[in-house]
């Protein structure tokens, strides 16, 4: 049965169009922008016998619409394909594929709230393998391990391997631990919520051993260790307090921002009764005491490393242009240098125009800006010209300071208070709202449109 067509974005034209029939037999008509194709299932599955007939975008693989495969469906990732799916409807069967190791995507700027028990652990993640499958994309779970190229073919870590025609990577980054305290099972370096969870059990699990206090030693000094000493020292595992520590390299906490908010922040630290140990580097461990130049001795029950991270190490392994960190070197446009077909964002990258790498602030905003910028730029009208993505010399930065107070900060100013506390956490709602606001309009407004499945999906 002949299905009505679909009114696209206020009824805006697409550039190209076509029909193709699936295996089953359905034919589906299918628009093209930017390569991004939309498909509305046409006819019922052919009767045995039917003849098949196929037409092709001219960019496309052989059998079907052009390829994007997104390596990646953190904060990038998932804008790049919410500002996509916005723009231009569902993805066609087989447009676009998504490859990432976890089933949930985590709310990275307030896990330390799913250690502290303020907020329950799916509070704070976002079942991304569905919102992916609602926009009619394939989900993969699994981690990119090679490139090929010549070919055009990711290969993940079990030995699969997955073709495109614009590949998309967005792998992220990993904790910068060293060895020696990455092999301790008393450290923990939380970046998702399930690792905010183990810390959680961990404490627990020493809470009902017998232990009245429970001492934790964050080691970092930046937003991050900040908001790990703040959270910890003022909360409570089974009724114990937690003794906090921060040990920072730096002569301030905060070293990248002005004097006076590092001073600020710091008597806050230092009212919730976090120790702190500036200027000094944790070089160690013993079997309960964390090792500090100088000879000092801090006790310590657990270990939270907050000392920084770095690009996914896959990265510097797939014969692509990379920065003396290890970051995928792309331009403005957000392309890999020499391989228009390629493109990296987040944190896995780095911008260099001109022969000059732009700054970055590491944060989930500029990550989400550079999705917003890859869509835009990848979905242009013909004879436009879009913008690149810009560079933003600042912003305004949200830092937790326990578990009823929080600051915004902005250069010299910073307003701290329990409002702020309750003005992140509706930013995090709205985020996650208006993802899933847009799956449930592409679901309900598209029924006919299929939904390709892979032998790897799963939610």
């Amino acid at each position: 049965m002949r299905k009505a067509p679909i009114k696209l974005n206020g009824g805006r034209a697409s550039r190209a169009g076509g029909a193709y029939d699936v295996p089953d037999g359905s034919r589906f008509r299918s628009t093209t922008a930017g390569g991004i194709h939309i498909s509305v299932q046409e006819t019922a599955p052919r009767a045995p016998g039917d003849a098949q007939h196929v037409v092709t975008h001219p960019d496309a693989a052989p059998s079907g619409p052009l390829r994007t495969v997104l390596a990646g469906c953190s904060f990038a990732g998932l804008e790049f394909l919410y500002r996509t799916a916005r723009r231009r409807g569902r993805f066609a069967p087989g447009a676009m594929t998504v490859i990432d190791p976890r089933p949930a995507h985590s709310y990275i700027p307030l896990v330390h709230e799913a250690a502290s028990g303020v907020r329950p652990i799916d509070a704070l993640r976002f079942d991304a393998p569905a919102f992916c499958r609602a926009l009619g994309a394939d989900w993969i779970t699994g981690s990119m391990a090679t490139l090929d190229r010549a070919h055009r073919e990711v290969g993940l870590a079990g030995g699969r391997t997955v073709p495109y025609d614009r590949l998309v990577i967005a792998v992220g980054s990993v904790p910068d631990i060293p060895d020696v305290f990455a092999r301790s099972p008393a450290v923990t370096a939380p970046k998702f919520v399930d690792d905010a969870a183990a810390l959680r059990r961990r404490l627990h699990v020493l809470r009902v051993s017998g232990a009245s206090v429970l001492r934790v030693v964050v080691v970092g000094g930046g937003i991050t260790g900040v908001e790990w000493s703040a959270e910890l020292a003022s909360g409570r595992v089974d009724g114990a307090r937690l003794a906090t520590t921060l040990v920072g390299d730096g002569p301030r906490v905060l070293p990248e921002f002005r004097l006076g908010v590092s001073r600020r922040i710091a008597r806050t630290l230092s009212s919730l009764g976090v120790e702190l140990l500036l200027g000094r580097r944790a070089v160690g461990l013993s079997r309960d005491h964390v090792l500090l130049d100088g000879g000092t001795a801090v006790p310590c029950d657990v270990v939270v490393w907050a000392g920084g991270v770095r690009p996914h190490p896959v990265a510097a392994t797939l014969g692509l242009p990379v920065t003396g960190t290890g970051h995928l070197i792309v331009n403005p446009r957000l392309e890999v240098d020499g391989d228009a077909s390629i493109h990296a964002l987040g944190d896995c990258a780095r911008i260099v125009d001109g022969g000059r790498e732009w700054p970055t602030t590491m944060r989930a905003i500029e990550a989400i800006w550079q999705g917003a910028a890859l869509a835009r730029l990848l979905d242009a009208e013909p004879g436009q010209q879009p913008r690149p993505h810009r560079l933003h010399r600042d912003f305004f930065y949200g830092i937790s300071l326990g578990q009823d107070r929080a600051a915004i900060v902005r250069g010299s100013h910073c307003l701290d208070g329990a409002p702020m506390v309750a003005g992140r956490r509706v930013l995090q709602w709205g985020y996650y709202r208006r993802l899933r606001r847009l799956a449930q309009k592409l679901t309900r407004s598209v029924p006919a449109v299929r939904v390709a499945a892979t032998g790897d999906s799963r939610s």
